[in-house]
């Protein structure tokens, strides 16, 4: 929902494409005004059957091939783009996000990434921000909640801005998200 509402409220709307690639059984999840790319086929359950614990998690090559593939398309699935924005799916935008990335664009990076705050988990029936067992998580609905929270310096990386020139020779193997080194791989690339 932050995405969405970050696309609206920016000055150049219609620059911003959001697109996503999920699994299967995750189609519900995909909010709508994103553009659907291919399924993921692949996951760490049916690539690593003896990790523990088990999660089906994404390859990040697979993720950005969807993408390169739908941008090559001769079908057009896309328009063509500059820049690549990659974010992980919990991860909640301001809504001058975009604007933000735009300003630093024009200031010539071809490649950076915003890091994240951690904030509460939830909220109390009190209205303040909760990380005890008697919160109620936070949704779509929340966001102003979120938007004024104070979060704390989380020292991850989980937003990449590139240059499509870049993006296109990234090249991340059998990378999975989820955990460490996925954001430290792909700055180094």
């Amino acid at each position: 929902a932050s995405m969405q509402r970050a696309k609206i409220a920016s000055k150049l709307p219609a620059s911003v494409v959001l697109a996503t690639s999920v699994f299967a059984d995750d189609h519900e999840a995909v909010p709508d005004g994103f553009l659907r790319l291919p399924d993921l086929e692949r996951s760490t359950t049916t690539e690593y059957p003896s990790l523990t614990p088990q999660k089906n998690l994404p390859f990040v090559d697979d993720v950005f091939s969807n993408l390169k593939r739908a941008a090559a398309s001769q079908d057009k699935l896309m328009e063509p783009f500059d820049y690549v924005i990659y974010t992980n799916a919990d991860i909640i935008v301001r809504n001058d996000f975009y604007d933000v990335v735009s300003i630093a664009i024009q200031q010539g990076y071809d490649a950076f990434t915003i890091n994240r705050q951690t904030i509460a988990k939830g909220i109390n029936s009190s209205g303040e921000d909760e990380e005890r067992e008697s919160f109620r998580p936070f949704t779509a609905n929340d966001l102003e909640i979120i938007y004024k929270s104070e979060g704390e310096i989380h020292p991850g990386s989980d937003c990449f801005v590139m240059k499509r020139a870049i993006f296109d020779k990234i090249e991340m193997g059998n990378v999975f998200l989820g955990y460490p080194p996925f954001g430290k791989l792909l700055l180094s690339q």
